[in-house]
């Protein structure tokens, strides 16, 4: 499920140089780049099925708020449109249920960052 979503962020948002794993990228990573956090699976709503949190945490150079909003709104149409496929085949899609209000300046990564948060919700087989 990460690698497709990697896979579609990269494919999709031209500027985008990486998507990282949590704890990965460092002060020196090229940005912009993503984070991609996986949530824990929760029992959903009907039998055997499963929902999960996604974060997509977005990093740019310290230039201009109004860049970070283009990212964000690119990550979104990405994501929310694509039917994506886990390595066994299984398919799911993503669904955009929270941007942070407000992105902040991360003096850890010289960046400024906001977060799109993604529901996914699939059926196990």
């Amino acid at each position: 499920m990460r690698d497709a979503i990697r896979e579609r962020l990269l494919e999709e948002i031209s500027t985008l140089n990486e998507v990282w794993q949590p704890n990965m990228p460092d002060i020196e990573s090229a940005k912009p780049y993503a984070i991609l956090k996986m949530g824990d699976e929760i029992q959903g709503n009907i039998t055997h099925g499963f929902d999960r949190i996604i974060e997509v945490w977005l990093y740019i150079d310290r230039t201009d708020y109004n860049d970070l909003d283009t990212l964000v709104a690119e990550t979104i149409a990405a994501l929310t449109t694509a039917e994506l496929y886990t390595s066994t085949g299984l398919l799911f899609g993503l669904e955009c249920k929270r941007v942070s209000a407000d992105g902040f300046f991360d003096p850890a990564f010289n960046g400024l960052t906001k977060t799109v948060t993604f529901e996914q919700s699939f059926i196990r087989k």
